[in-house]
């Protein structure tokens, strides 16, 4: 999996919950910030997208993490970060699963 694939599914996922919501949906490109850039896309939101993107990817993303905010500094991610994100997440998982 490549963040190139994540970035497919995170804006099929986003564009669904929009249109399904009746809310416009901007263009997604990588530096789109989720969370400031779209109609409604809000922590309420954060989490269906979430799973949903978890099902869509086939991959294990704990519901505690927040993919479109940095836990650090507490910053709204933009696609190409939030990608990024995933994947660690998701090849973290794969490590812990080999390991047991």
């Amino acid at each position: 999996m490549t963040p190139a694939d994540i970035e497919k599914a995170l804006t099929e996922v986003i564009t669904e919950i929009q249109t399904n919501s009746g809310l416009d949906c901007p263009a997604l490109g990588e530096s789109v910030i989720p969370a400031n850039d779209i109609p409604s896309f809000d922590s309420k939101v954060w989490l269906v997208a979430t799973t949903m993107l978890a099902a869509k990817i086939e991959a294990e993303i704990p519901d505690d993490e927040n993919i479109f905010v940095d836990k650090k500094s507490n910053d709204a991610l933009n696609i190409s970060q939030v990608c990024e994100l995933v994947l660690q997440i998701v090849n973290t998982a794969k490590k812990s699963e080999k390991a047991a």
